[in-house]
């Protein structure tokens, strides 16, 4: 939470928009609405610390992620917005918001992640927070 506050305050002094930041964020999404398992695979190759909430267990590989992430396959997605909030150097902080079905049970979510990038623009640090509608 401490780097989350030193990045809060980097970007009220002074932070601009960074494109690939931005463009890793539209291939997250593009993913998620492909269901593409092997391109989300590709997206968190690199990180080293993944965390689906602050009271979930961290994952620190990517096959940990993508047995997270093999739920997609499931989701009969509504809507799924992701917007950029916040971005300065190397993090990202943004807004999710997901309208869903599975099993025609409907879930409506909305979040942030925040998301640290290494010099070559992949992911390294992934955390979220989220409430939900069910």
């Amino acid at each position: 939470m401490d780097n989350l506050i030193k990045f809060l305050i980097l970007v009220k002094n002074g932070g601009r928009m960074n494109s690939m930041n931005i463009k890793w964020m539209e291939s997250l999404k593009k993913a998620w609405l492909n269901k593409d398992t092997y391109e989300i695979e590709n997206i968190f190759k690199n990180t080293m610390f993944y965390q689906e909430g602050p009271f979930e267990e961290k994952v620190a590989d990517v096959k940990g992620i993508m047995e997270l992430w093999s739920e997609i396959d499931k989701q009969e997605i509504i809507k799924l917005e992701i917007k950029e909030l916040l971005s300065n150097g190397n993090e990202l902080v943004s807004n999710w918001y997901l309208k869903m079905k599975v099993d025609n049970k409907e879930y409506e979510y909305d979040g942030i992640y925040h998301v640290v990038f290494n010099a070559d623009n992949e992911c390294i640090e992934f955390r979220q927070w989220w409430n939900a509608n069910e």
